[in-house]
């Protein structure tokens, strides 16, 4: 098993597109494909023998070799489908990511508006196409219109407001002109600005409260990490236009490139507002002097509570304590409750707050009270107008997408309908799963990923008592954290429900037209609804993201895994696949956020998602010597020539070593009580190789150079082919079934 593959058949510096031979040929390809499909369909449904192996249980095999040749057209098109994504020309033993994806690489083109290509881009691809498909559909809108309050006819008026381009044209620069005039303007767009009456803190509490932008600070209501049963007052670092772009520059070449774009872009928005030089030139250099000090105060909080525990990096103060602890140098008073007037409220100096990287919030404080007035000013008008900037004419949205182009290397722009269908998504998340799961979403795919958890979870649990390196305090603890643990699975049940779901959004009545007034709305609207759950106790029925998307997630401070909707859908799942397949994508995905809960993380949460220490020293010392192994291990790892950085990934890293081992044994218990599953047709594959190639195709990616230099500096997670040539290399598992040496050297933590 090669764990430093330095193989850059799957990493692209151009993407080269087919010639017109190759196309025609893998047109008759498809074509024959397609025949032999439906011979197969056509000779299957003459067959007169009984209908009682759904489950594709071999009937007279008991070993793990496989049963019976399954003859349904889903096991062709599997079989095809696995076969296509494989190299054979590499031995399994040799590199198993190149075995399973070679042909992936091989076959794919990234598309002109990505920097890369794998399983969750081609679903997410899919899902925003279906999303398209329903809120495109007139019929649909035209019915869903005779209920003008419901939230499914809202997130209709949302989507066609932001699709209508001409109003937005017809409106010109009237409606940013306006905003500007509301929040002060600032020495860039207005020459005769005057600082006597402009007040710092009451202008950030004013946009935060009003525009839901936090520049420089923070402000959130968040249940408490130490007790979750209620919220409270959360402070940290805010934003900057430049956002984390230069937070963790790749390389000086791209942070140039980087700088040059973003300058162009605001002088760009400034000159179309009518901004005219030297006053264009010398705030521009300002503002990105500014930002650049901004980003280099901030730390990221994973990170740091990874290495130093979230007791270390969060802490519990009072108004009054907080302004001390910042030396009175801003007035966090002022800044709070002018946020919290929008909903009439207010606190005084006993309030309890939560404070996130204390340290950077102080830096962040001793930078705005040793910069001017003007150039303060500056920055929080160029983050309101940058947050608009979906909603206004053709000339500003054209610069935005020039500076995309410039930071992310695609240079095709996000087309309309997907920039509209994401902010509807985003805005209207339950309307929008309503109207998926209705038309999409199968209610045995859900079924089946809520029996795949509680499956792998009990795997888990038993697993637990082959960790010798605990005692048996901690040994419990896990085990009652591990029962206590919830899932959700493809949307919440309230959705069902039209009377809940139609209040959710009773506040808002979006205008079928207007674009930029809905932003406002949206805003201040989501705004007045957060500051009101300050006194409720945490909704936990609600996803963290929008349900119809791609992912999966493990929330440590609700001890619950949360499955989007596109994990439902090949390749990941499929109601007619095989077992092997399904446990080996989506049960290894859903075995990874499982382990979560017990990562560098996870692990600092106890069973009710309340930040505790349920460790007894011995044992969290073995713990950390463990996850160490691993951080050595990936630290030795190398991709495309690259070092990886087993520090940074370690989270996920012990996630996906545990995801693959759960999902395997759950799926040879399945085997146990279900007997062995048929075999693919035309492979000569056992279960066990399928469920360990499903495993890795889930994994296959193609990337952008640039991409690939990005993650390393930025993603948390090891590159994909680390993700499928490490874990597998520490699974005994895996070598026995492929025949392979086991490595000498493995690391495992759970």
């Amino acid at each position: 098993m090669q764990l430093g593959g330095t193989s850059t058949s799957n990493l692209v510096v151009e993407t080269r597109k087919p010639s017109k031979v190759k196309c025609i040929l893998g047109i008759l390809l498809f074509i024959f494909f397609i025949m032999a499909i439906v011979f197969i369909a056509l000779y299957v449904s003459e067959k007169n023998n009984d209908d009682n192996d759904k489950a594709r249980v071999g009937r007279n095999s008991s070993q793990g070799t496989g049963g019976e040749s399954c003859e349904d057209a889903s096991c062709v098109i599997s079989a095809g489908d696995i076969l296509q994504n494989m190299d054979t020309s590499v031995k399994p033993c040799d590199d198993f990511y190149q075995y399973s994806c070679g042909g992936f690489v091989k076959k794919n083109y990234i598309p002109d508006d990505g920097n890369g290509l794998n399983s969750f881009s081609f679903v997410g691809n899919e899902v925003e196409n279906q999303l398209r498909r329903f809120l495109d559909d007139f019929d649909l809108k035209k019915n869903y219109s005779k209920f003008p309050n419901s939230a499914v006819s809202k997130a209709f008026n949302f989507y066609g407001s932001c699709m209508n381009v001409s109003h937005i044209e017809n409106a010109g620069q009237a409606p940013v002109r306006k905003l500007i005039h509301t929040y002060g303007s600032s020495p860039t767009l207005n020459a005769s600005w005057n600082e006597t009456n402009w007040n710092l803190e009451q202008t950030l509490g004013r946009v935060l409260g009003n525009l839901r932008i936090g520049v420089f600070l923070s402000l959130d209501i968040s249940p408490s990490l130490f007790d979750n049963s209620y919220h409270i007052l959360t402070i940290g670092s805010g934003v900057s236009g430049l956002g984390e772009k230069l937070s963790r520059p790749v390389d000086l070449a791209q942070q140039q490139r980087i700088i040059a774009g973003y300058k162009k872009f605001v002088q760009t928005v400034f000159s179309l507002l009518g901004v005219g030089e030297p006053r264009l030139t010398n705030n521009t250099n300002k503002l990105l002097i500014l930002e650049a000090h901004f980003l280099g105060l901030k730390d990221n909080l994973i990170e740091e509570a990874a290495k130093k525990g979230y007791d270390k990096v969060i802490k519990e103060m009072t108004l009054a304590e907080l302004n001390n602890y910042t030396d009175y140098k801003f007035n966090w008073t002022t800044y709070i409750n002018e946020a919290l007037s929008v909903a009439g409220k207010s606190i005084d100096q006993d309030q309890k707050l939560l404070v996130v990287l204390p340290n950077n919030v102080k830096k962040i404080v001793n930078l705005l009270s040793t910069t001017s007035k003007s150039e303060l000013a500056n920055e929080i008008m160029w983050n309101i107008i940058k947050g608009m900037i979906t909603a206004m004419p053709k000339e500003f949205r054209e610069a935005e997408s020039e500076f995309s182009a410039v930071a992310s290397g695609i240079e095709t722009p996000i087309p309309r309908w997907k920039t509209c269908g994401r902010s509807t998504n985003t805005n209207f998340e339950y309307a929008t799963a309503l109207l998926y799961a209705e038309r999409y979403l199968s209610e045995e795919a859900r079924k089946r990923a809520t029996s795949l958890f509680i499956e792998i979870r009990s795997q888990f649990i038993q697993g637990l008592e082959e960790q010798k390196w605990m005692d048996d305090a901690t040994r419990d603890q896990a085990r009652i954290k591990l029962n206590a643990m919830q899932e959700s699975t493809g949307y919440p049940a309230f959705i069902k429900d039209k009377t809940k779901l139609d209040k959710m959004y009773d506040t808002l009545s979006p205008d079928p037209h207007d674009l930029f007034e809905n932003e406002l709305k949206i805003r201040k609207d989501g705004v007045l609804k957060r500051i009101n759950q300050l006194e409720k106790q945490p909704d936990k029925s609600r996803f963290p993201q929008p349900p119809v998307g791609v992912n999966a997630f493990y929330d440590p401070q609700s001890n619950r895994i949360t499955v989007l909707t596109g994990m439902l859908m090949e390749p990941f799942y499929g109601s007619e696949r095989l077992k092997a397949l399904n446990y080996g994508s989506l049960g290894a995905v859903v075995g990874h956020e499982i382990t979560h809960g017990f990562d560098v993380s996870g692990s600092q949460f106890d069973e009710n998602g309340n930040l505790r220490s349920w460790w007894t020293s011995k044992s969290f010392s073995n713990y950390q010597q463990r996850s160490q192994c691993m951080a050595r291990q990936y630290n030795n790892t190398y991709v495309y020539g690259r070092k990886l950085d087993g520090q940074k990934t370690l989270g996920e890293n012990i996630a996906d070593n545990g995801g693959l081992k759960f999902s395997y044994r759950a799926y040879k218990k399945w085997r146990e009580i279900n007997g062995v599953e048929d075999k693919l047709p035309g492979l000569q594959f056992t279960n066990d190789q399928l469920f360990f190639i499903s495993y890795a195709q889930t994994w296959c990616a193609k990337y952008r150079e640039q991409h690939v230099t990005s993650l390393l500096k930025q993603d948390s997670h090891a590159l994909n082919p680390a993700r499928v040539r490490v874990p597998l290399s520490n699974f005994p598992e895996f070598s026995k079934a492929f025949n392979c040496e086991e490595p000498k050297q493995t690391c495992t933590v759970w």
